[in-house]
C-alpha cells in the first residue's frame, strides 16, 4: 500500500506536467487499489485482532469519506483503466 501512494504522491506529479490522462489514471487506480487492501485489512482485523483501536478508527472513517467510498464503488472505471 505504500508503494501505491509513494507512486501517486511522488510519480503523478511529475506525469502530470506532460500527460494529464496518465496522471488521472494513476492516481485513481492508486487510490483504489490501496482503500480496497485498507478494506481487506478491516475485514482480516475482524477475524485476527492485530491492529490498534485507534488504527481501525482511523482507517475506516477514511474508507467512509465520500471521496473514498465514490471511488470504491466505480469498479468499472477502474477496470476500464486498467484493462
Amino acid at each position: 500500500m505504500f508503494s501505491q501512494v509513494n507512486t501517486a504522491r511522488i510519480l503523478v506529479p511529475r506525469v502530470a506536467e506532460r500527460h494529464e490522462a496518465a496522471a488521472f489514471k494513476i492516481r485513481f487506480v492508486s487510490l483504489f487499489q490501496t482503500a480496497l487492501g485498507l478494506r481487506k485489512l478491516l475485514e482480516e482485523e475482524r477475524d485476527a485482532c492485530f491492529l490498534q483501536p485507534d488504527t481501525i478508527e482511523v482507517v475506516g472513517e477514511t474508507l467512509a469519506s465520500a471521496q473514498v467510498s465514490d471511488v470504491l464503488e466505480d469498479r468499472g472505471l477502474r477496470n476500464t483503466l486498467v484493462h
